[in-house]
């Protein structure tokens, strides 16, 4: 049995296909509007003076708005993002099309100009950058622009009004922690001389961060979740971000933390958790910067040499400070150190000092002069390295034993907290995640030759999923902006932990 279909078509035809053709106008101008909205557009960046190599992606880490700065001027924005350094062969030489907008609804357009702490020489192709720029008085919206279209609303935060301490330290993002007892040490060693903590974390054992947590609730430490670059929402094939990104993305939490505190703090340095800095001579670190600096407005930062100090294998999992420095034999000391700085010197920085500072030039006392970071001398940054050293063990590093016995002192009556002593019975004594980073590292340099170049990143190392051993990871809410070109934004709306994606990047 055949059906057939038929289609009345009314008696007066005039009529119906005027209706038709006004169907086709209305679904061809919806077409019009959403290829305008959801596709890329060779025109979004209008600098011809600029090169543009290829469409790439850019996560924004964080961005700021200041009514009130004495560096950054007033109405001031700062977006620390991540970005493919091959979208054009300068990215330097670009910009970042906004529109401000204030409460009496006024729109006042600008460019964001930026600059990097890295070197484009490097292997990874992502760099960190920092996008600066002055707004409108009481701005309360954000936007970004691409060419003569609105691409999505920028979500910005006001750094911190106030600190707990005149001195912050900046602790690299944690990835995969375990070692509690390194942050013992670092916490009390921090207290002692009257530092802050603000660490970012990516991942840690979950017993870990709850002993974290309350040193949190003690206003000691501030924890915060550092996201990895993820892109919630893109139309054609992309290479994982955090394969070609600078190992935990320190770089851009470094320079978050300087942007966050900047109007609060005096001082803020940027250490990982097992740098421990002891002042020869001054009571506290606000003490030792200010001794140092002298008076002086040429130093641009104070830089610490780093010294390893090598431990028996055993002494590693020792809280003990004291006890620490008793079997140590001193080792290297790096070319690299550590950088502690006046908040109004630097905008951002490198992992040890700000390659970007240096070269700007200052007005001081009607004179044009340039800044320079000041090597600190007779005093160290020290790290504990667990080593084979025999019956070699011997104090090469003279320390106050009585400043080693009043940290000493503190950290055992914390230990006999309620809340924290329940905690320490359960905290892991085995190291999982530790070795398996080593042996990556290890694999990944000895798979290349001398002449390569190879961006080093953690999330080659794959860390094992142990349901005896949670771990708590950051997390957020991702979002992808409207495509544009050449570069499309991605970034996070809110940032948490979670119990759901355990250690690995």
């Amino acid at each position: 049995m055949n059906t057939r279909f038929y289609f009345n078509i009314p008696k007066d035809r005039n009529n119906f296909y005027l209706a038709a053709l006004g169907c086709l106008v209305v679904f061809f101008g919806i077409y019009l509007i959403f290829s305008v909205l959801f596709s890329s557009n060779d025109n979004d960046f209008d600098d011809d003076n600029v090169t543009i190599l290829k469409h790439t992606h850019a996560f924004i880490h964080s961005a700021y708005y200041y009514q009130k700065s004495e560096t950054l001027g007033d109405n001031a924005i700062a977006l620390v993002m991540s970005i493919n350094k091959l979208t054009a062969e300068n990215i330097l030489d670009m910009n970042i099309k906004l529109l401000a907008t204030n409460e009496t609804l006024d729109r006042f357009p600008v460019k964001a100009s930026l600059t990097s702490e890295h070197r484009f020489n490097g292997s990874c192709e992502y760099v960190t950058v920092l996008a600066q720029a002055n707004t409108i008085e009481n701005m309360g919206r954000l936007e970004i622009q691409g060419g003569n279209r609105v691409i999505d609303k920028l979500l910005f935060k006001k750094p911190l009004e106030t600190s707990p301490s005149k001195v912050v330290f900046c602790v690299a993002p944690q990835l995969g922690a375990e070692n509690w007892q390194e942050f013992l040490r670092q916490v009390h060693v921090a207290k002692r001389y009257g530092a802050h903590l603000h660490i970012y974390v990516i991942s840690m054992v979950e017993k870990y961060f709850r002993l974290m947590k309350e040193y949190e609730s003690l206003g000691y430490i501030s924890l915060e979740p550092w996201l990895t670059v993820k892109y919630s929402h893109v139309r054609e094939r992309v290479d994982e971000p955090n394969k070609n990104i600078e190992i935990l993305q320190r770089t851009s939490a470094f320079t978050d933390c300087i942007l966050n505190y900047k109007e609060a703090a005096e001082f803020v340095g940027s250490i990982e958790m097992e740098d421990l800095l002891f002042p020869i001579g001054s009571t506290s670190y606000y003490e030792e910067f200010e001794k140092q600096y002298d008076g002086s407005y040429l130093y641009s930062a104070l830089t610490y040499a780093r010294q390893t100090l090598l431990i028996p294998q055993t002494a590693e999992d020792s809280i003990s400070v004291s006890s620490l420095f008793e079997t140590v034999l001193a080792g290297d000391v790096s070319s690299y150190g550590r950088s502690f700085v006046r908040t109004s010197n630097y905008n951002s920085t490198w992992l040890h000092w700000s390659r970007n500072s240096d070269l700007i030039p200052r007005e001081i006392q009607g004179n044009v002069t340039y800044l320079q970071h000041k090597q600190v001398e007779g005093c160290r940054i020290f790290n504990f390295k667990k080593a084979d050293i025999g019956n070699d063990t011997r104090t090469e590093v003279i320390m106050d034993d009585k400043i080693l016995a009043e940290i000493e002192e503190e950290l055992k009556s914390h230990l006999e907290l309620p809340q924290i002593k329940k905690l320490m019975a359960h905290l892991p004594r085995n190291k999982l995640y530790s070795p398996i980073f080593e042996r990556c590292f290890e694999t990944l340099t000895s798979s290349v030759s001398p002449q390569e170049t190879v961006c080093m990143d953690m999330y080659s190392c794959e860390l094992p999923r142990r349901e005896d051993v949670p771990c708590i990871h950051s997390d957020g809410l991702y979002s992808s902006m409207i495509p544009m070109r050449p570069i499309t934004y991605h970034y996070s709306s809110e940032h948490f932990f979670s119990r759901n994606i355990g250690c690995n990047v």
